[in-house]
């Protein structure tokens, strides 16, 4: 249940803005066993700032690249490519991971905020693999042509009525801050006051956090209502089907604990109730006490009393890039891996060698140490063996943890990202 939606922006040539500053496309992707397939679904020109994103990961990259008539790369940018879904289960009453398995999901959905450039005429769409396992070879490329962004940007609806936003958190401009948005489902036109009081309570709990906590004025929250035509969602292992606008469901791909969203619902409602550059980490907050959720270009949670626990470790993979940490899963530990909080190397220089303290040895003894400890322990990434992590335990490990040093100086980094990057678009 990992991965999120956070996109990494790289200008490779002097901006030449015309009419607006940039363009937003959101493309449909089809995914079949080894391959997928691209197409552009939405297109809107406006003054938002570029996508921005953590630039460590371990997952595969789709690459959206713009060229003019000559060939001419103008800007490039890339989302972490949500084709296939690392479900975890977590046990509530232990907060360890039960089980853990790749789901290939039929169909996603991405967003890209990229320059809206007077001589751009396609954009290439290319997926690449940068995992532990090392780069695929089947790489698919897909061209969207001037004239059918063109033809969409003709033919934008007028945002709906139905939808709106509420700020529950503000410090400062979308374009310079992480913005959290937490859309409701399951939430009938009677459940309305449930649910705003639910959305405070999870921005109260994300604010709470530490690592969050720390970075507040470099964070929005937002709340978008909608209402449902049932109370609840579907739990189709016990019968239970209801008719939501979002579509949440239970069961997903078999899995009791997976709870998944429609994700085109999702981006159409938040779409018509948000600026552009307004929803970098979405939500889906499904009207239920069962624990479950899942990660994935969006988020799902429940309003399980454990559930803010789960959405936050899911926020760790899909915002801050960073690995699990427990040693449970499909182990590959042939290749360093990328994410900033796991390693396969053993000496005291690697990734988080400088937070290593002079008395501590490499590796590390489980159980010797202060807890939060920065060291190196075996077991990590789903290995046993052969992969390290740098803390006893974590958040990434077992849930209701701390994050502890190495975590949370990869989520401070992201955070100051998006300060960072409006500064060096002139904002």
């Amino acid at each position: 249940m990992k991965c999120f939606f956070l996109l990494l922006w790289l200008a490779v040539a002097s901006p030449m803005l015309y009419a607006a500053d940039h363009l937003l496309l959101r493309v449909k992707q089809s995914n079949t066993n080894g391959t997928s397939d691209y197409e552009l679904v939405y297109a809107q020109r406006g003054q938002f700032a570029a996508s921005i994103g953590p630039a460590v990961t371990g997952a595969s990259y789709i690459v959206l690249t713009g060229y003019d008539r000559d060939g001419k790369a103008l800007f490039s940018a890339s989302v972490r490519n949500q084709d296939i879904l690392h479900a975890e289960s977590f046990d509530p009453d232990t907060n360890r991971i039960e089980s853990a398995r790749d789901v290939l999901r039929p169909t996603t959905y991405f967003e890209v905020r990229v320059p809206d450039r007077q001589d751009l005429a396609y954009v290439q769409v290319v997926s690449k693999a940068i995992s532990g396992q090392g780069d695929r070879t089947n790489t698919v490329s897909k061209r969207f042509n001037r004239s059918q962004i063109e033809t969409l940007l003709g033919s934008v609806p007028s945002p709906s009525q139905a939808h709106r936003a509420v700020s529950l958190y503000h410090s400062g401009s979308p374009s310079r801050r992480m913005d959290v948005v937490l859309i409701g489902d399951g939430y009938a036109r009677a459940d309305q006051g449930k649910w705003q009081a639910d959305a405070q309570k999870i921005a109260q709990g994300l604010l709470a956090d530490s690592l969050f906590k720390a970075n507040r004025l470099k964070l929005n929250i937002w709340r978008v209502d909608v209402e449902s035509q049932d109370s609840g969602v579907s739990e189709p292992d016990q019968g239970i089907y209801k008719r939501t606008a979002l579509g949440s469901s239970f069961n997903c791909d078999g899995i009791a604990r997976l709870l998944c969203a429609d994700d085109q619902r999702v981006y159409q409602a938040v779409g018509a109730a948000t600026a552009a550059d307004a929803r970098d980490l979405i939500v889906v907050v499904a009207n239920s006490p069962r624990y479950g959720g899942s990660g994935g270009g969006i988020a799902v949670m429940s309003m399980h009393e454990k559930a803010i626990e789960l959405a936050l470790h899911e926020i760790g993979h899909t915002a801050f890039g960073l690995a699990d940490e427990y040693d449970y899963g499909t182990c590959a530990n042939n290749v360093e891996p990328r994410e900033p909080n796991v390693t396969t190397r053993t000496e005291r220089t690697g990734k988080w060698g400088a937070l290593i303290p002079r008395d501590v040895p490499v590796p590390t003894a489980p159980g010797a140490y202060p807890v939060g400890t920065v060291g190196l322990f075996v077991g990590a990434r789903y290995c046993v063996q052969g992969m390290y992590r740098p803390t006893e335990n974590s958040r990434m490990r077992v849930l209701g943890q701390p994050w502890y040093a190495v975590n949370e100086r990869a989520g401070n980094a992201v955070f100051a990202g998006y300060v960072h990057a409006a500064e060096t678009q002139g904002e």
